[in-house]
């Protein structure tokens, strides 16, 4: 899954296009390993989708774009 990730934020980069990293901090959150072990090992709960969620409102590429 990292090699994943890093193809993406490669093509990102190439493209010029704003990639948020959500595997490197989520892959080593302990809240993040609960919500999907208390869903279905691989679905987060809602608890899970708030950490994204959280995630994305402090981007600043979203910021910036939002403020637009």
């Amino acid at each position: 899954m990292g090699d994943l990730n890093e193809a993406y934020a490669g093509l990102c980069a190439e493209l010029g296009v704003p990639y948020l990293d959500v595997f490197a901090p989520l892959s080593a959150n302990p809240a993040w390993e609960k919500s999907q072990r208390d869903c279905d090992g691989v679905h987060a709960t809602g608890g899970g989708y708030q950490l994204i969620a959280d995630m994305v409102a402090e981007w600043p590429a979203w910021r910036v774009w939002l403020s637009d």
